[in-house]
Protein backbone atom coordinates (compact mmCIF):
# COMPACT_ATOMS: atom_id res chain seq x y z
CA UNK A 1 0.00 0.00 0.00
CA UNK A 2 1.35 3.58 -0.83
CA UNK A 3 0.80 5.86 2.39
CA UNK A 4 0.37 8.84 -0.13
CA UNK A 5 -2.98 7.64 -1.48
CA UNK A 6 -6.15 8.76 -0.15
CA UNK A 7 -9.70 7.82 -0.82
CA UNK A 8 -13.01 9.50 0.07
CA UNK A 9 -12.99 6.95 3.06
CA UNK A 10 -9.63 8.37 4.75
CA UNK A 11 -10.23 9.53 7.74
CA UNK A 12 -8.22 12.97 8.23
CA UNK A 13 -7.47 13.60 11.94
CA UNK A 14 -6.02 17.10 12.58
CA UNK A 15 -4.15 17.95 15.87
CA UNK A 16 -2.33 20.52 17.28
CA UNK A 17 1.08 20.44 19.61
CA UNK A 18 1.92 22.11 23.00
CA UNK A 19 4.74 24.90 21.82
CA UNK A 20 7.77 24.45 23.89
CA UNK A 21 9.01 27.19 26.10
CA UNK A 22 11.80 29.35 25.15
CA UNK A 23 14.54 28.20 27.64
CA UNK A 24 13.06 24.88 28.22
CA UNK A 25 14.39 21.46 26.17
CA UNK A 26 12.38 18.73 25.28
CA UNK A 27 14.54 15.81 27.81
CA UNK A 28 13.74 18.33 30.47
CA UNK A 29 10.07 18.73 29.65
CA UNK A 30 9.57 15.04 29.31
CA UNK A 31 12.40 13.09 31.30
CA UNK A 32 10.02 12.43 34.77
CA UNK A 33 11.55 10.07 36.73
CA UNK A 34 10.15 6.53 36.28
CA UNK A 35 6.72 5.69 38.21
CA UNK A 36 7.92 1.98 38.96
CA UNK A 37 10.82 0.48 39.59
CA UNK A 38 12.41 -3.22 39.48
CA UNK A 39 15.54 -4.03 40.45
CA UNK A 40 17.16 -6.47 40.16
CA UNK A 41 16.23 -7.14 36.78
CA UNK A 42 17.18 -9.87 35.66
CA UNK A 43 15.96 -11.68 39.28
CA UNK A 44 16.84 -14.88 40.71
CA UNK A 45 15.44 -15.42 44.37
CA UNK A 46 13.50 -11.73 44.97
CA UNK A 47 12.82 -8.32 43.31
CA UNK A 48 12.45 -5.11 45.35
CA UNK A 49 9.39 -3.18 43.86
CA UNK A 50 9.14 0.54 44.50
CA UNK A 51 6.12 2.63 43.02
CA UNK A 52 5.79 6.53 43.41
CA UNK A 53 2.37 6.46 43.66
CA UNK A 54 1.72 9.46 45.80
CA UNK A 55 -1.11 7.53 47.44
CA UNK A 56 -0.75 5.15 51.06
CA UNK A 57 -1.66 1.99 49.04
CA UNK A 58 -1.50 0.62 45.97
CA UNK A 59 -2.08 -2.98 43.88
CA UNK A 60 0.53 -4.89 42.47
CA UNK A 61 0.02 -7.59 40.25
CA UNK A 62 2.62 -9.95 38.30
CA UNK A 63 1.18 -11.98 35.45
CA UNK A 64 3.81 -14.20 33.31
CA UNK A 65 4.42 -13.79 29.60
CA UNK A 66 1.08 -16.00 29.02
CA UNK A 67 -1.15 -13.08 30.93
CA UNK A 68 -1.33 -15.55 33.86
CA UNK A 69 -1.86 -13.76 37.08
CA UNK A 70 0.88 -15.35 39.56
CA UNK A 71 0.90 -12.68 42.17
CA UNK A 72 -1.29 -9.84 43.76
CA UNK A 73 -1.25 -7.58 46.76
CA UNK A 74 -2.14 -4.69 48.04
CA UNK A 75 1.13 -2.83 49.58
CA UNK A 76 1.50 -0.08 51.61
CA UNK A 77 3.56 3.24 52.05
CA UNK A 78 4.00 6.02 53.08
CA UNK A 79 1.50 8.37 50.94
CA UNK A 80 4.39 8.94 48.48
CA UNK A 81 5.87 6.03 47.45
CA UNK A 82 4.52 2.41 48.01
CA UNK A 83 7.39 -1.00 48.18
CA UNK A 84 7.72 -4.67 48.05
CA UNK A 85 10.14 -7.08 48.38
CA UNK A 86 8.61 -10.30 46.40
CA UNK A 87 9.76 -13.92 46.78
CA UNK A 88 10.04 -14.98 43.64
CA UNK A 89 10.89 -19.09 44.54
CA UNK A 90 7.89 -21.12 42.29
CA UNK A 91 8.21 -18.72 39.91
CA UNK A 92 9.36 -20.80 35.90
CA UNK A 93 12.35 -18.95 34.30
CA UNK A 94 10.59 -16.13 32.13
CA UNK A 95 9.35 -12.48 31.51
CA UNK A 96 7.04 -11.16 34.06
CA UNK A 97 5.44 -8.22 33.78
CA UNK A 98 4.24 -6.00 37.22
CA UNK A 99 1.58 -3.42 37.12
CA UNK A 100 1.36 -1.71 40.14
CA UNK A 101 -2.34 0.78 40.02
CA UNK A 102 -3.39 3.32 43.06
CA UNK A 103 -6.60 5.44 42.78
CA UNK A 104 -5.33 7.99 40.27
CA UNK A 105 -2.69 6.19 38.38
CA UNK A 106 -1.24 2.50 37.00
CA UNK A 107 2.55 1.90 36.17
CA UNK A 108 3.48 -1.51 33.57
CA UNK A 109 7.50 -2.25 33.61
CA UNK A 110 9.20 -6.23 33.02
CA UNK A 111 11.29 -7.97 34.47
CA UNK A 112 13.10 -11.28 34.35
CA UNK A 113 13.52 -14.07 35.95
CA UNK A 114 16.50 -16.34 36.13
Amino acid sequence: TNPNVFSKNTAIVTFTTAILKEGISYSETYSEKPLLSIYPNPAADLINISFLSGSEEALLRIYDINGKLCFQKVISGDGESVSAQVDLNGFPKGIYSVIATDSKKQEAHNFAKQ
